[in-house]
C-alpha cells in the first residue's frame, strides 16, 4: 500500500562502473614504472662524476657553469622526486582500482 502511495520511490537500479581491460592496466602500469624510473634517474644522475661528461651539455650549448651549479642539479633532483610522487600517487590509484574493482 505505501507503494502505492509514493510511486515516485521506486527502486532505480545505478548504472556500474565501466570494468578496465588489461590493455588499459597494463599501460597504467607501464605509465607508473616510466614515472619511478625517470625520477630515480633524475635524482641521483645530476651528482655522479659521469655528470660532467655526457654528451647533453654540448648539445644543448649550455654553459659548463649552469651545468655544474648546485641549484641546477637540485632543481633536476626535485624534479625527479616529484616523478617518484606521481608515480606513487599513480600506484595507489591503480591498486585501488585493481583491488576494489
Amino acid at each position: 500500500m505505501a507503494e502505492q502511495e509514493h510511486p515516485e520511490l521506486e527502486e532505480v537500479e545505478l548504472p556500474g562502473k565501466p570494468k578496465i581491460g588489461w590493455l588499459a592496466k597494463l599501460g597504467w602500469l607501464a605509465w607508473i614504472i616510466l614515472c619511478f624510473e625517470l625520477g630515480a634517474f633524475l635524482m641521483v644522475y645530476p651528482w655522479m662524476d659521469t655528470w660532467q661528461q655526457n654528451g647533453i651539455q654540448d648539445w644543448l650549448r649550455v654553459s659548463e657553469d649552469v651545468w655544474l651549479n648546485p641549484y641546477f642539479r637540485g632543481a633536476l633532483s626535485g624534479l625527479g622526486l616529484l616523478n617518484v610522487y606521481v608515480s606513487l600517487v599513480e600506484l595507489f590509484h591503480y591498486l585501488k582500482a585493481l583491488l576494489f574493482e
